[in-house]
């Protein structure tokens, strides 16, 4: 049981490469964006509770069970906090303002949403370090 966290990790960081690398980019090439847009809108909450959810069970069974990597699935979970209750809204009340006219939120969308594809990039890097500890 000391690889249940690593497993758990390899879990997340597949689902999460398919999201970014599959999912979004069919969504957004097959749909007009005022269709897009708020579709993706709807599936992050669940994105991030989901995968919240699952790391934050594999943080509990590690410490249980002495697993590997509880300290970067740690920092993976909170990374879901932050996005799911922090930038999400803050980015979606940014959009709203730039699709009301309001250029000067323009700036603080891009900026909310890069800062989000930051968090993504250092939680797929914890996730792949965790995956690794399956091989070790």
């Amino acid at each position: 049981m000391q690889n249940i966290t690593p497993f758990i990790a390899t879990l997340c960081l597949g689902a999460m490469l398919f999201f970014s690398f599959v999912t979004a980019p069919l969504i957004f090439g097959k749909l007009p964006v005022r269709h897009a847009g708020p579709l993706i809108r709807s599936v992050f909450p669940w994105y991030y509770g989901i995968l919240g959810t699952i790391t934050a069970a594999s943080v509990i069974a590690g410490i249980l069970l002495g697993s590997a990597g509880i300290a970067a699935s740690t920092v993976v979970l909170v990374g879901f906090a932050l996005a799911l209750f922090v930038l999400m809204p803050a980015i979606n009340r940014a959009r709203d303002h730039v699709l009301e006219g309001e250029t000067s939120a323009e700036s603080r969308f891009r900026y909310l949403h890069f800062t989000s594809v930051v968090v993504n990039a250092v939680q797929l890097c914890l996730l792949g370090y965790v995956s690794s500890k399956l091989l070790s």
